[in-house]
C-alpha cells in the first residue's frame, strides 16, 4: 500500500483479482478499483503524486497508472516478477525488485524509463531498504 502525499487516499493492490484500489481515508470507502494485470504487488507514487507505479509480479514490467484518470499510461519493462520499490538518495531514481528474474531494475521516476539493472543476485530479491547513511542497500531474498 501507499498513501497519497496529502494522506487522503491509500492505494492497495489486490493480487488475486489483478486490480488496484483507491480508498478514501476519511470515509473508509473504496473510491474505485481498476484492473491492471496479473498479480499486482508493490506500489510507488512518482513526485507530485503524478503517477502510480505498480510492480507486476505476474509479468515483467511496472505499470504506470494515471490514477486520477484511472488509465494505464504505459508499461516499463524490468524483468520477470516485478515486485517492490525503494527510492535512491538522488530523488530521481527508484529501484524495483524482480523476484523471478533475480535482478533489481533502476527506474528514472521522472522520465518513466528503465535506466539500468543490478544483476548477479541471489534468487528472489524481495524487499529493500537503504541504510541510514544511504551507503548500502539491504535486500531480502
Amino acid at each position: 500500500m501507499i498513501f497519497s502525499a496529502d494522506s487522503k487516499i491509500v492505494f492497495i493492490t489486490l493480487q488475486v483479482s489483478g486490480e488496484v484500489a483507491a480508498i478514501d481515508l476519511a470515509s473508509h470507502t473504496v473510491l474505485w478499483k481498476k484492473p491492471v494485470g496479473r498479480s499486482p504487488a508493490g506500489l510507488w507514487l512518482t513526485p507530485g503524486d503524478k503517477y502510480l507505479l505498480i510492480g507486476m509480479t505476474g509479468a515483467d514490467y511496472v505499470a504506470v497508472v494515471d490514477w486520477r484518470a484511472r488509465k494505464i499510461e504505459k508499461t516499463i519493462h524490468t524483468d520477470k516478477g516485478a515486485h517492490n520499490f525503494r527510492s535512491l538518495i538522488d530523488g530521481q531514481h527508484i529501484l524495483v525488485s524482480n523476484r523471478v528474474g533475480s535482478t533489481i531494475g533502476i527506474l528514472d521516476q521522472n522520465n518513466l524509463n528503465n535506466v539500468g539493472t543490478i544483476t548477479g543476485l541471489l534468487p528472489g530479491p524481495d524487499d529493500m531498504e537503504l541504510t541510514p547513511d544511504k551507503r548500502y542497500l539491504w535486500v531480502t531474498f
